[in-house]
């Protein structure tokens, strides 16, 4: 998670992934920021999924949480 800019975001995603973070999904070209990031013991429970990166249908734009950039 060393791409994440601010602390307390990291502490949200520990605080509703566990210890066993992985990261997938799109990745942001600015800041290398992935998508979802995951509880690596139950990866499937979507409860659990942290997004750092917002899709829009409307305009195929994506918006990074952690830079700001769209893309």
């Amino acid at each position: 998670m060393k791409e994440i800019k601010d602390k307390s975001v990291k502490e949200q995603i520990r605080k509703r992934c566990g210890e066993n973070i992985i990261a997938d999904g799109l990745q942001c070209p600015e800041c290398g920021c992935y998508e979802t990031y995951k509880d690596g013991n139950e990866p499937d429970n979507t409860d659990k999924w942290y997004f750092m990166i917002r899709a829009f249908r409307v305009d195929s734009s994506s918006e990074c949480m952690n830079c700001g950039i769209w893309f």
